[in-house]
């Protein structure tokens, strides 16, 4: 077996180990639920709510990592070592913010080593880096707003679709019961005219058009079996369920009308908080040419077993104590003079974010104010297509029980019949699809609002039952 067989063999292996470690998933959601319960079990269990709460968590952390820079550094460094007596006395490897010691050379035999011994406090304290810190600091909370405010959004986006898909399998569900209505009278229809034909009260073409009635009629019925699995996925989908899941109610109630709110949108609070934070970085940038100020001190001991005078001391060991106190202080300034490309690129790069940010918040104000016109249009047109639909089914059932009673007397044929009763059932799917569309318009208006306690009421039972 060659060297690259094996390692394919090994991969797959690898990977199928791997496959039967599956990821943390959220419970599967209950075969049937209310409109209120799907949308609830959206905002907990959604991916995309976890997403955003994971984006907030990220956006503190930041802002906590900006105002961290503030503190002053105080690092605590101890170094032990050995140096023979031909070295600086007291000769130790470099030590990061500890002065440099110096001294006489010692003794110049290899043999005469002994210990040396540092320990130290280093501190430094950033002046011109509380100023940026304060600036970066400030940009990130304004980002960890942004962060908030897209959650907001994300939230109502969720509970938004979790009811859409809600109604649309309560709209697939309610056309299944009328075709399933339909295939009934086209049921009790072909079992009267079989009955006439047979008695030779009616003609045999009468009998073919019943039955083609009702394998019209089952026809209907096997597609909403189809569309309702098929909606019934979506709505598992948009709750973040595994599993399919079925709409428990069955009705819904006129919901009160709307209107789109004025309150700032989310999304719009979220554009607005990201272009403060695009400020906030410039003002961080126009600190590029800021000459960097830092206060240092070290305050160490050191010890060391060979003497300035060179002589090694009778035992290593006196080195191990550092006795001797030291303490340094300075005020170091630097200034990058050559720095200008990196800053002027930053400069441009954070102007360039500045623009964006405000372009990208008048697009979403924009976005905004059109979805409110729309969704305030679609709600009163929706209200009156659900009058309507409930004055064609009432004229609808009027018109099958005259066809029926004269069919019963002789006076019409069974196209009329059939024509009534198929006419009915169009009318009973579209009434019932037409309050379920309705309270979906109010769903919309709550969305495009921004409101999600609003959206969020009109689920609860009085909407739906």
């Amino acid at each position: 077996m060659n060297a690259f067989l094996r390692r394919s063999l090994i991969s797959i292996v690898a990977l199928t180990a791997a496959g039967t470690i599956l990821p943390a998933q959220a419970p599967a959601a209950p075969a049937a639920m209310t409109l209120e319960q799907a949308v609830r079990y959206a905002l907990v269990h959604h991916p995309a709510v976890a997403g955003a709460l994971a984006r907030i968590d990220g956006a503190r952390a930041s802002r906590e990592l900006a105002a961290a820079a503030r503190i002053p550094t105080l690092d605590v460094a101890a170094m032990v070592g050995g140096a023979t007596g031909n070295v600086t006395a007291g000769s130790f490897f470099p030590m990061s913010g500890v002065p440099g010691s110096s001294g006489p050379v010692g003794t110049t035999g290899l043999g005469n080593a002994a210990w040396t011994t540092t320990a130290a406090l280093v501190s430094t304290v950033p002046l011109t880096g509380f100023v940026r810190a304060n600036r970066l600091t400030s940009a990130r909370t304004a980002a960890e707003h942004a962060a908030e405010s897209g959650a907001d959004a994300v939230r109502l986006e969720v509970a938004y679709t979790a009811a859409a898909a809600y109604l649309r399998a309560m709209a697939a569900a309610a056309a299944q019961r009328a075709t399933g209505a339909g295939v009934r009278r086209a049921r009790t229809l072909l079992t009267r005219t079989d009955a006439l034909v047979t008695q030779q009260l009616r003609p045999g073409a009468d009998l073919s058009r019943a039955r083609a009635e009702l394998a019209d009629a089952e026809r209907d019925e096997a597609n909403a079996e189809r569309q309702r699995a098929i909606a019934e996925a979506q709505l598992a989908e948009a709750l973040g369920s595994t599993t399919p899941v079925a709409a428990s109610d069955t009705a819904v109630a006129a919901a009160t009308p709307l209107q789109a709110s004025s309150a700032d949108h989310p999304l719009i609070a979220e554009a607005k908080d990201a272009e403060v934070a695009a400020i906030r970085d410039r003002d961080v940038a126009a600190l590029g040419w800021w000459p960097r100020l830092d206060v240092v001190g070290a305050l160490w001991a050191r010890g060391s077993g060979i003497a300035v005078n060179g002589v090694v001391a009778p035992s290593m060991h006196d080195g191990l104590n550092p006795a001797v106190p030291n303490w340094a202080l300075g005020l170091s300034v630097s200034w990058p003079l050559l720095g200008f490309p990196a800053i002027s690129a930053e400069s441009r790069r954070t102007d360039a974010a500045v623009a964006m940010a405000n372009a990208s918040e008048r697009a979403v104000e924009n976005a905004v104010s059109s979805a409110r016109l729309a969704a305030d249009a679609d709600a009163a047109g929706a209200a009156v297509v659900a009058q309507r639909a409930r004055v064609a089914l009432d004229a609808a059932r009027i018109a099958l029980d005259q066809a029926a009673a004269r069919y019963d007397a002789g006076l019409s044929s069974v196209a009329d019949v059939a024509d009534a009763q198929r006419l009915l059932a169009r009318a009973e799917a579209a009434d019932a699809v037409a309050g379920i569309e309705s309270l979906s318009a109010q769903l919309g208006v709550a969305r495009a609002g921004g409101n999600l306690q609003a959206l969020l009421a009109l689920t609860k039972p009085g909407s739906a039952r």
